[in-house]
């Protein structure tokens, strides 16, 4: 119970940021992704206006590139789904194991040398992946009250007096 004339931490009149959600609103989202389209549109028209007409807006997409672009659709898809239907140990585990065949693909297809350095700073990310994450236990309480029988009478500081409560 706060007494009178101590202080509080919290306002007595909810704050109208309290109330927020973590997501602007709808309109905004919408008026950020028109500014975006027509920023595009734009530089395509300054730039390549000419090269579209010619040729259309996928002019120039190789295999290589359409496979890119389903890579990149595809994996987003997956990490929205891992997102929302996975808890966090299996999120943990999804970013080392990440992590670890990046590693082990960019050997053969870049040439690159792992060293120790690199090991340590893997590890370290690794480790401070399942730390980030880590919550503890909250202590469990009994509900369980122990009740005084008739041959049990409480003493006080162990005299053998009973207590007047």
């Amino acid at each position: 119970m706060e007494h009178a004339c101590a202080p509080s931490h919290r306002p007595r009149f909810p704050h109208p940021l309290t109330f927020r959600s973590a997501y602007p609103p709808p309109f905004v989202l919408d008026w950020n992704r028109l500014c975006a389209l027509v920023s595009q549109l734009l530089a395509v028209y300054q730039r390549d206006w000419h090269k579209v007409q010619r040729h259309g807006w996928l002019h120039g997409f190789c295999p290589g590139t359409w496979a890119v672009v389903c890579m990149f659709a595809f994996g987003g898809l997956l990490v929205a789904v891992v997102i929302r239907f996975a808890d966090n140990n299996l999120k943990n585990l999804a970013m080392a194991v990440a992590i670890l065949v990046s590693c082990m693909a960019s050997v053969p297809l870049f040439g690159f040398e792992p060293n120790g350095v690199f090991g340590g700073g893997a590890a370290l990310v690794i480790a401070s992946i399942f730390l980030y994450a880590w919550q503890p236990k909250p202590a469990v309480t009994s509900a369980y009250v122990p009740v005084a029988t008739s041959g049990d009478t409480p003493t006080r500081g162990g005299q053998g007096s009973p207590s007047k409560c």
